[in-house]
């Protein structure tokens, strides 16, 4: 101990100024590049995670602004009941003043493009492993796919390429007014995104 200390003693004595800064700061980088780096964002994080933790956290990012969207209709009206009266009579109103409170556009009120742009590969890339799961229930890998898929309505072909891998016998209830299965829901929309009646009855306009 003693050693080093007469050792930063002489160097500092000996050597100028500018050549011991250089050493320092060379010694910090040398430290920091043995550190862990930190991820700069959650979507860069989620590569060290299974498919469906990846599909869960852009499910999430999916339903936040309908939450918000529901949860101010509800402050309004008193009421989050698409069907009632006091909705249908207010529904284009509140979503214009909704629209301009969380400063988003009409083509794309719920920033669906941005979640797209992600889950889209993801899915085509695991659609093996999604496809062979045998469970479509809440929270698992082929809900939380069809789920994103459900709100890709403005690639149409996509949601039709992803209903083949669904179920249409499936006994598990979906968020449907009526219950239906995830494939009967996704049908209707794309019979609606088509111009063409639905089957099922699944879909209600927001």
């Amino acid at each position: 101990m003693l050693l080093l200390l007469l050792v930063f003693i002489h160097c500092l004595l000996v050597l100028p100024l500018y050549q011991l800064v250089g050493w320092f700061l060379a010694a910090c980088l040398s430290i920091m590049n043995r550190m862990p780096r930190r991820v700069e964002t959650r979507f860069e994080m989620l590569g060290e995670y299974n498919v469906n933790q990846q599909l869960e956290a852009l499910v999430n990012q999916d339903q936040y602004w309908r939450s918000s969207y529901r949860q101010y209709v509800q402050q309004q009206i008193g009421t989050d009941d698409w069907s009632s009266p006091a909705y249908s009579q207010n529904n284009q109103r509140l979503f214009a003043d909704w629209l301009r409170l969380v400063g988003h556009t009409a083509d794309d009120p719920f920033l669906d493009k941005q979640t797209r742009a992600m889950a889209k590969p993801l899915i085509e890339k695991h659609i093996d492993e999604i496809a062979a799961s045998p469970d479509d229930s809440y929270g698992s890998v082929k809900y939380n796919a069809w789920l994103l898929i459900q709100h890709m309505d403005d690639d149409v072909q996509f949601q039709r390429w992803f209903l083949q891998h669904l179920d249409p016998n499936s006994t598990t209830p979906a968020s449907g007014p009526n219950g239906n299965n995830p494939y009967q829901m996704l049908h209707d929309r794309v019979n609606i995104n088509n111009g063409q009646p639905q089957q099922f009855n699944t879909q209600m306009s927001v």
